[in-house]
C-alpha cells in the first residue's frame, strides 16, 4: 500500500515527479503531518556533537512553530496567487520528502556516531544533503506555483532562513 507512494516520493526527490503526482488526500497530508512532526522532534532531541539536548517543552514548540511556519508560508502563498487547490498536493509533497530527508539526516547522525562525530566525509554528505533538500524544494514550489526556477528557488531559500530565524528565536542556534 505505502510502496508506490514511497516510490513517488523518490521520483519527486530525484526531480522527476511534481506535486501535481501526489493524490488529492487529506488523509495523506494529516498522516505526514504528524510524521513530520514526531521525526523532527526526534531529531531535535538527540544529543548534539557535544553531547548537550534541549528541553522538552522548548523543542516540542519549535517544531510546532517550525512547521506552522512552513505550512502556513505556503498556504498563504498559494491562496494569494489564486492556487488554493494546489495547497494539498504541495504540502504532502513538501512534507514528505522532509520526513525522507530527515530519515537520511538520522541516517547520517547514526553514521557519525559509528565513525566518530568529527568525520569530514559525513559532514560534506551532510551539506550536500542540504543543498539537495533547498533544490528539491525550489522544484516543488516550481511546479505549484507555476513560476521559473530561480524565483522558485529564491522562495526554497527565503522559507530555509525563515526556519533558521526561528531556531535562532528558540536559542537552538548560535547565541
Amino acid at each position: 500500500m505505502f510502496k508506490p507512494l514511497i516510490q513517488l516520493y523518490l521520483q519527486i526527490m530525484i526531480l522527476r515527479k511534481g506535486p501535481q503526482d501526489l493524490p488529492y488526500s487529506r488523509a495523506l497530508l494529516a498522516l505526514l503531518s504528524v510524521l513530520a512532526f514526531c521525526l523532527g522532534l526526534f531529531i531535535m532531541l538527540l544529543p548534539d556533537s557535544k553531547g548537550q539536548t534541549h528541553p522538552l517543552e522548548q523543542t516540542v514548540l519549535f517544531v510546532l512553530v517550525q512547521y506552522a511556519a512552513l505550512m502556513g508560508s505556503v498556504f498563504l502563498l498559494l491562496r494569494i496567487l489564486k492556487y488554493s487547490a494546489r495547497v494539498l498536493q504541495t504540502l504532502c509533497a513538501l512534507l514528505g520528502v522532509d520526513v525522507l530527508f530527515n530519515l537520511l539526516q538520522l541516517g547520517l547522525y547514526l553514521l557519525s556516531l559509528l565513525m566518530g562525530v568529527d568525520n569530514a566525509a559525513i559532514v560534506m554528505f551532510n551539506y550536500v544533503l542540504m543543498i539537495w533538500v533547498l533544490v528539491v524544494n525550489a522544484t516543488i514550489l516550481r511546479h505549484a506555483l507555476a513560476i521559473s526556477i530561480l524565483a522558485a528557488g529564491v522562495l526554497a531559500y527565503t522559507l530555509f532562513l525563515l526556519s533558521l530565524y526561528i531556531y535562532y528565536q528558540f536559542g537552538l542556534l548560535g547565541g
